[in-house]
């Protein structure tokens, strides 16, 4: 359904139109079957105001296609959800086979996404610095204790029988609280710190990276590869935490977030906590070019010591043996 072109102009917070919708129910009869309830579902769900009228967004259109599925008895099963669905694929892939439908041209970065344009990509490579700034400094992030348990009573029995602790309370007076809270004053304490340290240790984290280049470069030149090793896991990390933030700014993009977005701390809490790797793993480097720079330098000074130690002895056996040659040549001179 996110491939279905409706003819109309992208609108970052709408992943599929109602025109969109209208056009699968056209080409699908299976999904048309379940067409008042997706109605419904969509008139009771999360929508939006745009130029082209009241629309659903984000991925809200795919929450309520499976809440419709589910009020017609779909989801009794795995087998009867999966052909359910299976069935409306294959309908919606018919429809673009035969010219019924247009597929709507984009990048496809997932089966559960939208297709992006180039506004989206300009707009998260917009976002992306600020984001990642924050996840630096710490910005806006704590920690604290869930006010009361929000499942089902018999699920949060079995966590009791688990944990040993009661789990289980309608108000927010929840004894989680009573556990939680010192646990989340400490961690916040922590972040306090790593926030006032934030610039100190980003600097030197980037400069225990820029001698991790520096090194790995001059392994390559003389055929040693131990800094590769460091630079490859190090450098990883950060690619890795860099696309996970971008994958999801672009995916919240419907929520028209700014960096300091709750978005980014709720969906993309692994962001953070990579670059937190990045640099540990960054100082640790760090941490070693120093131990080795002290080492180095306190055996150049031995060297060194030990050095002027042998000249001494060198030059004072010279003295010996010119004075034992010249008391032999004055015994010589003597005899004659």
């Amino acid at each position: 359904m996110y491939q279905i072109d409706d003819g109309q102009d992208n609108d970052i917070a709408v992943w599929i139109s109602r025109a969109a919708i209208e056009k699968a129910y056209a080409a699908s009869p299976t999904l048309a079957s379940i067409r008042e309830q997706m109605d419904y579902r969509l008139s009771c769900g999360v929508t939006t105001e745009t130029d082209r009228g009241i629309e659903t967004p984000g991925d809200h259109v795919e929450w309520a296609l499976r809440a419709a599925a589910a009020d017609v008895g779909y989801y009794t099963d795995a087998v009867s959800t999966n052909a359910f669905f299976g069935q409306i694929a294959d309908e919606l892939e018919a429809g673009f086979e035969n010219g019924q439908l247009s597929k709507k041209e984009g990048i496809y970065l997932s089966s559960q996404m939208k297709c992006f344009q180039k506004e989206d990509i300009d707009m998260t490579l917009s976002l992306l610095p600020g984001v990642l700034k924050n996840y630096c400094s710490f910005t806006n992030m704590s920690i604290g204790a869930i006010p009361y348990y929000v499942g089902q009573p018999a699920n949060a029995k079995g966590f009791e029988e688990v944990l040993g602790i009661p789990m289980w309370t309608e108000s927010e007076s929840s004894v989680a609280i009573a556990i939680g809270v010192p646990i989340a004053d400490v961690v916040n304490n922590l972040i306090l710190w790593f926030v006032k340290l934030r610039w100190i240790r980003v600097i030197l984290s980037g400069i225990g990276f820029a001698f991790m280049i520096v090194n790995t470069i001059r392994g390559f030149i003389k055929k040693e590869y131990h800094s590769w090793y460091a630079f490859m896991l190090t450098a990883g990390v950060l690619v890795v935490s860099i696309v996970y933030t971008a994958m999801i700014t672009i995916w919240g993009l419907w929520m028209k977030p700014t960096p300091d977005h709750s978005l980014f701390l709720f969906y993309g809490s692994c962001g953070p906590m990579l670059l937190q790797v990045f640099r540990i793993l960054c100082l640790i480097y760090l941490g070693r070019e120093i131990v080795e720079f002290v080492k180095n330098r306190k055996n150049r000074t031995a060297d060194k010591e030990s050095d002027t130690e042998s000249d001494t002895e060198s030059a004072a056996e010279d003295s010996k043996n010119v004075k034992v040659i010249e008391e032999t040549n004055a015994e010589v001179v003597s005899a004659e």
